[in-house]
């Protein structure tokens, strides 16, 4: 039964068919109509008996025939649950993620925290860290201003090249040496590229810092991200499925 399932399932890429007979037999004592729950109501009553499946009332109720009731309640109730959202405020409809905001928060929070402790030297090192972090943020609005002009004035082709050097000038940010001893200066250009945003569109910020801010966003909800070494790693190498198929057609 299984080789016949295969060859089935396969018969677009091997060309292999089952033979007419035995297709035309299987459809002759296997291709009944469809259950009462497929059905439409248009449908009616003109069909026979010969096309049309009805369940014994003895049997209970069909499981296609609970799980399309219980879709249609899920439905329903998602359906009332949108039509509610539309009497909401704005702002709650459109709430900033505070996760992605997080590292800029704690960065700001960080330095505030040092310029009020009475050490001369931690002063200084947040002065020089508040300062390149205007810097960076300085950084951010002259790109995000330059994506809004590409997408207003580019053609789509066009679009696809300068969005590539666009990303690469957004990562190469202004040298900062002392923020970089307190917080992980890309999460932090990123979320900060995410609150200059507006929340109902943070269109400029996932298109210039995406994998960013999905790791962030991965890690304050307790996940991870899927990265290029992990999918390498959970990939069938070509030379192991030659080999497979290679043992399989020898069985």
């Amino acid at each position: 039964m299984f080789c016949r399932f295969t060859t089935c399932l396969d018969s677009r890429k091997t060309g292999h068919r089952v033979q007419q007979g035995v297709f035309k037999e299987d459809i002759r004592k296997y291709a009944w109509g469809l259950p009462e729950c497929f059905r439409s109501i248009e449908d009616g009553d003109e069909r026979s008996q010969n096309t049309r499946i009805k369940r014994g009332e003895d049997l209970g109720p069909f499981v296609l025939d609970v799980l399309k009731e219980f879709g249609n309640i899920l439905a329903n109730t998602f359906l009332c649950e949108h039509k509610n959202l539309s009497g909401q405020p704005e702002a709650d409809r459109f709430a900033e993620d505070r996760d992605l905001l997080k590292p800029y928060q704690k960065i700001m929070g960080r330095l505030s925290e040092m310029e009020s402790l009475p050490m001369v030297y931690l002063n200084e090192l947040a002065r020089e860290a508040r300062m390149e972090l205007r810097m960076i943020e300085s950084h951010v609005k002259d790109v995000k201003m330059e994506w809004g002009k590409m997408f207003r004035t580019s053609t789509k082709s066009a679009q696809a090249r300068m969005l590539v050097d666009l990303r690469q000038k957004f990562e190469s940010n202004p040298d900062v040496p002392h923020l970089s001893h307190l917080g992980d200066v890309p999460e932090i250009r990123a979320s900060c590229a995410y609150r200059l945003c507006s929340p109902k569109n943070p269109t400029s910020a996932f298109s210039l810092a995406f994998d960013t801010l999905c790791k962030i966003k991965a890690r304050e909800s307790g996940g991870t991200t899927l990265n290029r070494e992990f999918a390498e790693l959970v990939t069938i190498p070509k030379i192991a499925v030659r080999t497979l198929s290679a043992l399989r057609s020898d069985v």
